[in-house]
């Protein structure tokens, strides 16, 4: 028995096995322990991203102003004029 017990301290065949696994176990702690961190940020930036685009006015802020648009002017584009042709020189 005291033989069996030996042979089985000595052995190293499942050592790899037993290596992969603690360091699996710690890639996935520190992926955790990183969400867990981050996502109190995260949620915090995002709930005031959500604050300010729901006070904002599409209409009279942001692109809108920035392409000239405003609430007064039509969704659809006006009809453009009749392209000038250009003069021929007679002769």
């Amino acid at each position: 028995m005291l033989e069996l017990i030996r042979n089985f301290a000595a052995a190293e065949d499942g050592i790899v096995t037993v290596d992969w696994v603690w360091m699996t176990a710690a890639c996935v702690a520190l992926g955790l322990s990183a969400t867990l961190v981050l996502s109190g940020g995260m949620n915090d930036l995002s709930g005031e991203l959500q604050g300010s685009l729901l006070a904002s006015n599409p209409d009279t802020e942001g692109f809108a102003t920035f392409v000239g648009r405003t609430p007064d002017t039509p969704d659809t584009p006006e009809t453009p004029a009749e392209p000038e042709t250009p003069e021929t020189p007679e002769g």
